[in-house]
């Protein structure tokens, strides 16, 4: 079982380097600037770095204070699953305020995957950031919601550009699971650990393309970025990611969830 401590640990040291990092650059970018001339281009790279080397720096020190507690492990979770039978052809909208909705070709909801909560800081710090590059690796928190707007489960995305993890909470705070890459090439792209072992497991092809399956391997749905839904001509013109769903009913939310983190992964703008 996962000793989310040293995960935790880990995460933690990763971020506060990259935070540490960032936050080097954006000084001597500062002083170039100073010294020789000061260009709004110069700015540009100034402000990300800055803000983006906060943001690293405070969620390691917040790891480093959960890591504290030694004994966390990943706690069991009763599986539930979907109750109705879905289309075998699906939409996962991409929106400007970094979610994703999911969605029949009639434009019908399912669930979404939103932004957790802000302050009105937070809010301000992922404003800016979000016209840059660097949006896709920060921490980030999310959460799964249902078409009446339940909470469902917490996804926290940790970590940097070269190795991140995400965290899967259910709606009471408890860590059931974490969704992290392989050490293996062999045991695919990403994998969704739960307190029993490997869950799902996800391999990315040639073209940008994921299939997720079952640890033995049958596959559950294919994930097609950039494929263009042809049953819907405003979901066309929309951006986001074709589903194909290979089972209808009974749809674990487990898979869900990792659906979800691989596509904040990914494909988040």
């Amino acid at each position: 079982m996962a000793n989310l401590s040293k995960l935790i640990r880990s995460d933690a040291i990763s971020q506060l380097i990259s935070g540490i990092a960032l936050l080097c650059v954006g000084l001597v970018l500062l002083a170039f600037g100073a010294i020789y001339t000061f260009e709004l281009e110069l700015f540009i790279f100034i402000l990300p770095s800055f803000i983006g080397g906060w943001i690293f720096v405070v969620n390691g020190v917040q790891d480093f204070e959960i890591a504290k507690n030694t004994k966390l492990r990943l706690k069991d979770a009763e599986e539930s699953t979907t109750k109705t039978t879905w289309p075998s052809r699906m939409f996962l909208q991409w929106k400007m305020n970094h979610s994703f909705h999911l969605l029949d070709m009639k434009e019908l909801e399912y669930l979404s995957f939103i932004e957790a909560e802000k302050t009105g800081y937070d809010r301000f710090l992922s404003l800016i950031m979000g016209f840059t590059s660097m949006r896709s690796f920060l921490p980030l928190k999310q959460k799964l919601v249902d078409d009446k707007g339940n909470t469902l489960f917490y996804i926290h995305r940790k970590g940097t550009i070269l190795k991140w993890r995400s965290y899967v909470y259910d709606s009471n705070g408890k860590c059931i699971a974490i969704v992290e890459k392989p050490k293996m090439k062999n045991d695919g792209d990403l994998q969704y650990l739960d307190s029993s072992g490997v869950r799902w497991i996800a391999n990315k092809d040639g073209i940008g393309f994921f299939t997720v399956s079952d640890v033995e391997g049958i596959s559950k749905v294919v994930m097609k970025p950039g494929a263009i839904p042809v049953e819907s001509e405003e979901l066309s013109k929309s951006n986001g990611i074709l589903m194909e769903w290979h089972e209808q009913t009974d749809i674990p939310y487990s898979l869900l969830v990792f659906i979800g983190c691989i596509s904040i992964r990914y494909f988040h703008g």
